[in-house]
Parts: C-alpha cells; structure tokens; sequence
C-alpha cells in the first residue's frame, strides 16, 4: 500500500462528506448577498439568543448564508465558528460544511486576512472553513499572487489531517479561481513536492471540476471520449499523484442527473468500469475507491437501488485485488451511505440493505468509527 493511500485513510472520511455536500449546494454560496431581511437584523452587539431566532425564521439556505455571513463581517470568524459549533443550524436548511465555507470566505477582505484565518485550526464541519479563506483568497489575488502565494496556504498547519484537509479545499479553490479550468488548477498541484501534497490537491481540483452539473457541454464531452471519461486523466500521467487522483474523482462525472437516466442497466455499465480499473496497477484502489463511492452517492439519493449492488464487488476482487480487497471494494461501497447517517445506530441497517444480513456489515461499521474517532468526529465520541 502506497504512502499516500495511508494518509488519506486518515482523512478520506471528510473528503467523502465534503465532496457529496459540494455537488448539491455549491451552486447556492456566493460572496455576498442581498434581499434578506433576516440578515438585516444582526446588531453590532451581538446576542446568541436573537441570533438564533433569525436562523430558525429563516426559509432557506441562502438566509442562513447571509446571516453567518454579516456575523462574520461584524464580530471575525472566530465567534462565527463558535456559534456555528452549537445547536444553531438545528432544523435549519443550511448544511454544516457550506456554512463553515461561508464564514472562510467572508473572513477575507484583504491579502493579509488569509494566512491569519488559515491559523485557526477549526475542525468543524469537514474543514468547510479552510475550504471557504482558501477560495476567499482567490478572488483577493491576482494568477500570478496566486500561484506564487498556494505552497503558503496550508503550511500554518501542524497535523496531517488538517494538512490534506486544507490542500483539498485549495483543489476546489484552483479550479473555481481559473474559471473550471483543470489544466491551471493542476499547475497549482504541482508547485507542491511529488506526494501526499499534490494528491490532495488535485483530489479536490479533480472534485470540482467533475461536480460541476451546471456546464452546459457536459454531454458533448462525454461524447467526445466515447463513454470513456476516464481517458481525460491521460492527460496527467507525467505524474502519478496527479493521475491518481483523477482516476479516482472522474466518475462525479455520472452523477450529472442527465447522464444517470442514460444508464440502462447501472450495475453491468460500473462494473465494465471497474475493468478500466483494473488495468491499472499503482491506481487501481483509487479507482475503485472513486466508483464505488459515486454509486454509493446514487444509491444514497435513490437513484439505484442498493440491494442490486450486493455482489457489486465479487468480480473486481476475484479477477484483480485479490479476496482481501473485497473488503476494501464493499467498504467504499456502503460507507458514504453509513456516514451521511446522523444517528450511528443507522450504520449497522443501511449498510445490510446494500451487502445483506450475510455480509461484514458489522466490520465495515467498526472501520467507520475508528475513522470518526480520529477525525474527532463528535459521533464518534
């Protein structure tokens, strides 16, 4: 096993929750907004109680947004992370993740803002904070301050997971800061040493890009590649971090709801794609990493059936990974489902509708605490 598939053991848990949160509500956060009148009510001197009350009046995401948003501005970030630490978004329509995005983002007004909010180790909510100063920065700096300032981003951090965290919300900001283009975002990667560093950069450069469901050409570029969009990460085989990375994120591709209906027999179509997987060597658990967790996400939103994909992983791990990476293939399979659970008592139910009774549900459940335990995951705790 590769050093960087160790490491990103040790985060890949928020990488999971983040990247499905930033395909249904990325399109929602912008820097500012205007038109609420709930947002209006913050005073300078703030009051958790009024606060409180605005958000639970609140009809939709993007008000929650505007409040936090206006708190930040106001009063820093470090009180907007405080409040956003209780009960506040409960009952709310606003995700957790975006919420700590939006906090980032509104903390920088200038050039000097960004290396004294990358400071504050905010584990919240998958490093959604760290996602938002990143990309706040993005719009402070010109290409060429950017590209000289990204091998600073994450450097104010002492732990590995914070480490990655960071450099994978500094992938989603290079491909939103050059306008979607992935080419630039991976000569932003590649100013980091060969490794863990450009691997996670480029897992959320790779991310994003592959999330956007809002490009008008997405159909016309899976026709350009005859189906086969894995040939796009061709393109970054002078480094295998890179490729890496992108074998194992290019399948957010097929979450894009017009090509989902195109699937006729979703299970025969993945498992043709776990065969392009298992043409590779040093990759090929990334790939199959990366598929199994975008059917997981269709199967998580209804849009499969999980039950058919109980035997998803028997051809993949006699032909290619051996018996022992059956567990590897059935536990990327079950656990986005398991994670977006907030009650754990659901892990144990939502993975056997998958797997079965017969399965090791049991121990792909044990797996997923011990990753939330060390991410501090307070499910886990």
């Amino acid at each position: 096993m590769s050093k960087v598939y160790k490491i990103f053991a040790g985060v890949s848990f928020f990488i999971l929750i983040a990247g499905g949160l930033y395909f249904t509500f990325d399109n929602e956060i912008v820097t500012s907004r205007t038109g609420s009148n709930t947002a209006n009510k913050i005073s300078k001197e703030f009051s958790l109680p009024a606060f409180k009350d605005d958000v639970a009046k609140c009809e939709s995401a993007d008000c929650v947004y505007d409040l936090f948003t206006k708190v930040t501005k106001e009063h820093g970030a470090r009180l907007a992370l405080d409040v956003l630490s209780g009960d506040v978004l409960d009952g709310s329509l606003a995700p957790c993740h975006q919420v700590a995005h939006v906090i980032g983002k509104s903390a920088i007004e200038s050039v000097s803002d960004v290396e004294k909010n990358l400071a504050i180790e905010s584990y919240l909510c998958t490093f959604g904070f760290q996602h938002g100063v990143i990309e706040g920065a993005g719009e402070r700096l010109s290409e060429k301050e950017y590209l000289q300032y990204i091998p600073k981003f994450c450097n104010t951090f002492d732990v590995d997971n914070l480490i990655f965290a960071c450099l994978h919300g500094l992938g989603h900001a290079l491909v939103v800061r050059f306008d979607g283009d992935l080419s630039k975002a991976a000569d932003g990667c590649l100013l980091y040493e060969a490794g863990p560093g450009r691997f996670f950069c480029f897992d959320g450069a790779v991310m994003q890009w592959s999330d956007n469901v809002s490009r008008e050409d997405i159909s016309g570029f899976i026709e350009e590649y005859n189906g086969k969009v894995e040939r796009k990460c061709d393109e970054f085989l002078k480094d295998n971090s890179l490729y890496s990375s992108c074998v194992r994120n290019i399948w957010l591709l097929y979450q894009n709801p017009d090509l989902i209906k195109e699937i006729n027999d979703p299970v025969k179509w993945w498992q043709n794609k776990l065969d392009f997987c298992g043409t590779l060597k040093n990759q090929l658990i990334y790939c199959v990493e990366g598929i199994n967790s975008t059917v997981s996400n269709q199967i998580l939103t209804g849009e499969y059936k999980g039950s058919d994909f109980a035997n998803f992983c028997d051809k993949i791990a006699t032909k290619y990974i051996g018996m022992d990476g059956r567990e590897h293939c059935e536990f990327h399979l079950v656990r986005w489902p398991m994670t977006a659970q907030v009650d754990t008592n659901k892990f144990l139910p939502v993975c056997e509708d998958i797997l079965g009774v017969r399965g090791n549900c049991q121990r792909y459940v044990n797996m997923l605490f011990e990753e939330m335990r060390e991410s501090k995951d307070p499910r886990a705790i």
